[in-house]
């Protein structure tokens, strides 16, 4: 560019020089334009539009209304994507869904009481009772004053509380706004391969293989990624009340109502060996290092419950005559669930009265004991680390475990018992399934027996998720081995296989 010039046009007024344009060249003199002289300036104005455009401005007008309309449209997409990526406001996400200018300003329009009430509920500080209990205020019952079924949070009133389904239609466009429906989207796989309820699930240690048993006498084995069963495993006479597998997916066993510890060899199914008991096996679980197998016995028939660790190092026919390693008469109460410590040196028992023991399987003597639940512990299971394992109980909680201790660490509070529960091994979340008792499923509907699998957030203790879809109790979950699925196996004999979709690993907890 040229340095810019000033020329005297014939009419007195100053015009500009720059660039290369030279003043024959039909330049445009804005102070013309805007004088009195109309003639001129529509003559300087049509030279100007047949100019050669130079320089980044637009060559082409813009209306003032098409402006506003483009600056808006950007200032909203701003908006909304700064709404999205803001953590935390996870019960204004779930109802407003995005920001909007009418709810704005209807939300202006209610006193400064019932902005609080609005605000109190959305963030979960309101005078609820169970916020008020959480604090010290409140020391009775927390079930919810409206309905009197579920434990009164905020979450509760503002998704789930029968009582208000009404003014949530009026609201919300819909009567119920259980979460669920923000976490899981994708269709689940279902596993029908049973005859009779399910009683336990378990993935191996690579996530590939489903094995599942039930109140029928044929374990099952499935692909977890598409759901083909890939066989069953024939031999018990009664309902298979454990399972479980090794490390290396090579030997899989069984213990049932017929009396009979069976081992299985996973890849062709046949029994290796089997071990035959006084009453039926409760519960079964190798080792660590696959070279020590517990089960323990039901007390029934005039026999009590007992403890048996057994080595499955060579496994052969001659398991029905072998010694085991140890065995532990339970003089008390029966043993319900049970699972292996750390570095296979303890193993921890959960029992039919709430009572939690902790046993040396060295010298067969108790090492801590622990009674915070007041009934039947139905099922435990272990952290991804062995540090912690969770419990879930009939008297309706769930809770979190040291592993080394013993010591109580969180409480997760339901409605209905609790028949299993599982932690993330990915994230600080742990999911329960239960639901009204089997013998009374006739008699309620699946909305009011509670049949669903339900997220708490580990450390918080705070429900966030449910995912619906059995007809009947949910008896066993599990979580995939990386964390991105789980499964569900219920009362209505099927295995529900759950992938999580991209919205679940994106949910922020507020803190």
């Amino acid at each position: 560019m040229k340095p810019e010039s000033v020329d005297q046009a014939s009419n007195g007024m100053p015009r500009r020089i720059g660039g290369t344009f030279e003043p024959e060249q039909g330049l445009v003199d804005l102070d013309t334009i805007r004088g009195s002289k109309a003639t001129q300036g529509l003559t300087n104005s049509r030279s100007g539009s047949e100019m050669k455009t130079c320089g980044p401005e637009p060559f082409f007008g813009v209306t003032r209304q098409t402006a506003r309309r483009y600056i808006g449209d950007w200032v909203r997409t701003k908006q909304q994507e700064y709404w999205r990526a803001t953590s935390g406001i996870v019960h204004g996400k779930t109802f407003i869904g995005k920001p909007c200018r009418k709810r704005a300003r209807e939300l202006l329009q209610p006193s400064r009481k019932q902005l609080c009430i609005i605000t109190g509920l959305m963030t979960g500080n309101a005078t609820v009772k169970e916020h008020q209990h959480k604090i010290g205020v409140l020391e009775e019952d927390t079930k919810c004053r409206l309905c009197g079924i579920e434990q009164e949070t905020a979450g509760h009133i503002l998704r789930v509380c029968e009582a208000l389904d009404r003014r949530r239609q009026n609201l919300f466009g819909r009567t119920k706004g259980d979460p669920e429906t923000y976490l899981i989207h994708s269709k689940p796989l279902m596993l029908h391969g049973h005859e009779r309820a399910i009683t336990q699930i378990k993935y191996n240690r690579e996530g590939d293989l489903l094995f599942s048993s039930s109140k029928d006498n044929k374990p099952n084995v499935w692909y977890s990624l598409n759901g083909e069963r890939l066989g069953t495993f024939n031999g018990h006479q009664g309902a298979v009340w454990c399972i479980d597998v090794d490390w290396t997916t090579t030997r899989f066993m069984s213990g049932a109502g017929d009396n009979t510890f069976r081992i299985w060899d996973c890849e062709t199914g046949t029994e290796i060996g089997m071990m035959k008991t006084n009453s039926s096996v409760r519960t079964c679980n190798f080792s660590f290092s696959g070279n020590m197998a517990a089960l323990t016995t039901d007390k029934a028939m005039g026999h009590n419950c007992e403890i048996f660790i057994m080595d499955v190092r060579n496994v052969d026919e001659s398991l029905s005559q072998a010694d085991p390693i140890l065995k532990i008469p339970i003089n008390g109460s029966r043993v319900s669930s049970m699972l292996w410590g750390a570095l296979d040196e303890t193993l921890l028992t959960g029992h039919e009265n709430g009572e939690i023991i902790q046993w040396d399987i060295k010298t067969g003597k108790k090492l801590h004991t622990a009674k915070e639940h007041e009934n039947l512990i139905n099922d435990m299971q272990m952290s991804k680390d062995s540090s912690m394992f969770i419990t879930a109980s009939k008297d309706h909680t769930a809770k979190l475990f040291d592993s080394d201790n013993l010591m109580l660490l969180k409480t997760y509070k339901t409605e209905r018992p609790v028949n299993s529960a599982a932690v993330s091994p990915i994230l600080e979340h742990v999911v329960l399934g239960g639901g009204q008792d089997a013998m009374d499923v006739t008699t309620t509907s699946a909305r009011v027996g509670k049949f669903d699998s339900r997220f708490f957030h580990l450390v918080f203790e705070e429900e966030f998720g449910r995912v619906k879809g059995h007809f009947g109790p949910i008896n066993s979950v599990a979580f995939h081995p990386d964390g991105k699925g789980y499964s569900s196996g219920g009362e209505d004999g099927y295995v529900r296989v759950h992938n999580f979709d991209p919205s679940y690993f994106e949910y922020g907890f507020d803190y």
